[in-house]
């Protein structure tokens, strides 16, 4: 999104606004309260790599925290009874292959704090706008408030920069 300031100009990326605005509001929703995971019609099987197997199965307890109910299902297999209500329509097995690798490269002992926040990274990328999906100028206004009234960081869970602004001395430098 391109705006104007009474400094310059402000270039706004929309997926890493919203979700960073979907971060902040997933995590001030989820403090202090029990991780209730929302039962699956039908249980998903997900097999992953033997390291992140070992993962997951020491962090059942953990995931089971935040709204994943797993069970052990043979060998590198795990059957997926619940999971956190945020997450409905997306992929679980990406989700949680994506939480695993997350957790693993991070390198050090598995915590329900680390996932959760590894978690809520993941639930609000997954949910928010696309970068090339065309707003329309009601939502960019409805994105506008919302990146105003959220507790501003200058990047999106992942570290890529929300806001970008060039200021008019800079602007004619560039454009003599």
């Amino acid at each position: 999104l391109v705006c104007e300031s009474p400094d310059g100009l402000v270039l706004i990326d929309q997926h890493a606004a919203h979700e960073r605005v979907l971060y902040e509001k997933f995590r001030i929703e989820r403090a202090g309260v029990a991780k209730q995971g929302q039962p699956l019609l039908v249980p998903i099987t997900l097999e992953f790599a033997p390291s992140d197997a070992r993962l997951v199965e020491s962090a059942l307890e953990a995931l089971a925290d935040l709204g994943f109910e797993l069970e052990p299902f043979g060998g590198t297999s795990f059957a997926l009874k619940t999971c956190p209500p945020e997450l409905e329509g997306s992929d679980l097995t990406d989700v949680l292959r994506e939480l695993a690798t997350d957790v693993r490269d991070q390198g050090r002992a598995v915590s329900a704090d680390r996932l959760e926040d590894a978690l809520l990274t993941r639930m609000s990328c997954h949910a928010a706008v696309r970068k090339g999906h065309q707003l329309t100028p009601e939502e960019v206004r409805t994105l506008l408030e919302l990146v105003d009234g959220t507790p501003f960081h200058a990047q999106c869970p992942h570290g890529r920069p929300v806001v970008v602004r060039f200021d008019s001395a800079t602007l004619k430098e560039m454009f003599e």
